[in-house]
C-alpha cells in the first residue's frame, strides 16, 4: 500500500449530497471493527433514508456529523447528539470512527476538536461517550483528548456470543470555575 506524504485531511460537516459516500464509510468501518455500535446489516440503509436523516439533523439542529476527507474520500466521522431535556441539555454524546488505513494520523483528534467547538457553540459543556472496556487503544486516545472514565456499564453490549462492559467517559469543556456547578451531596 503506497504511503502518501502530502495527504491533506479536511474536517467539515457532512453534506446532504454525500449520503452514498457516508453509507459506504459506515459499512467499511463496521466491517473493520467489532467495537462500533452497528452490525453490518444495520449499516445498510438506503441513500434516501440517509439523505433524510442528514437533512432533518441540519434543519432541526438535532445533532451533527463531521467527516474527515482525504484526497476526496471520506475516511472518518464523528456524530454528536445533544440531550434535549431541560435538566441535561448541557450534555451530548458522540460516536467516532476512522478507517484503519487512516488511524494514528491525528484525524480522530481533529474530529473531536470540531465536535467540541460545535458543542461549545450550542452551550453544551459536558460531552459523554461509551467505550468497550477492552478497547485499550480507544480508551488511551480519549484520555489523551481529556476524557475521564466515570463508571462502568455492565453487560451493556452483546458482541458475538457474549456480553461486554463499557466505560462511560466524559469531559467538561469549560472549567468548573467558569460555571455555576454545584457539588454533589454524595461526595
Amino acid at each position: 500500500m503506497p504511503v502518501m506524504l502530502n495527504e491533506q485531511i479536511v474536517v467539515r460537516e457532512l453534506m446532504i449530497s454525500e449520503s452514498a459516500a457516508f453509507i459506504a464509510l459506515n459499512k467499511q468501518l463496521v466491517n473493520e471493527s467489532d467495537y462500533l455500535m452497528l452490525l453490518p446489516a444495520e449499516a445498510d440503509i438506503s441513500i434516501e433514508t440517509q439523505t433524510e436523516m442528514t437533512r432533518s439533523m441540519r434543519q432541526n439542529n438535532l445533532a451533527n456529523v463531521y467527516v474527515a476527507q482525504s484526497n476526496g474520500l471520506l475516511v472518518g466521522y464523528i456524530g454528536v447528539t445533544p440531550v434535549r431535556f431541560a435538566k441535561n441539555k448541557h450534555c451530548c454524546q458522540f460516536a467516532i470512527g476512522v478507517l484503519k488505513s487512516h488511524q494514528r494520523k491525528a484525524i480522530g483528534t481533529k474530529l473531536i476538536q470540531a465536535m467540541e467547538q460545535w458543542a461549545a457553540a450550542q452551550a453544551i459543556f459536558r460531552i459523554e461517550l461509551s467505550v468497550v472496556v477492552d478497547n485499550v487503544a480507544a480508551i488511551a486516545f480519549y484520555q489523551r483528548c481529556g476524557y475521564h472514565v466515570e463508571g462502568t456499564k455492565t453487560a451493556s453490549l452483546k458482541i458475538e456470543n457474549g456480553f461486554v462492559d463499557e466505560f462511560l467517559m466524559a469531559k467538561l469543556i469549560i472549567s468548573t470555575t467558569e460555571s455555576s456547578l454545584k457539588k454533589s451531596p454524595v461526595e
